[in-house]
């Protein structure tokens, strides 16, 4: 879950709705829009707009939110994101 005024994102096991980790993004100058699990839940995406760098970026957390890869978004911002059947997720 992300937050308005934060740039963290709390992770919640769906088995006891505790909170499971929180991952912190101090290099983000955003709070993310929109977050999507990839379909074998091994992957964790967060989209939004990076103002300091007028882009929209995507960022993939891997290893329980302990490897970090950012790629480039679809132009200004990032609003929602989706699992494919395919694997793949799709920002708009």
């Amino acid at each position: 879950m992300s937050y308005n005024d934060s740039s963290s994102v709390d992770i919640i096991s769906s088995d006891t709705l505790a909170l499971a980790r929180t991952v912190d993004n101090p290099d983000m100058d955003f709070p993310p829009n929109a977050l999507a699990w990839s379909r074998d839940g091994a992957r964790l995406y967060a989209g939004g707009s990076w103002p300091a760098a007028s882009t929209s970026k995507v960022r993939v957390w891997q290893q329980g939110g302990r490897k970090v890869a950012d790629t480039e978004g679809p132009g200004d911002a990032v609003t929602s994101m989706a699992s494919c059947p395919d694997g793949a997720v799709v920002a708009t």
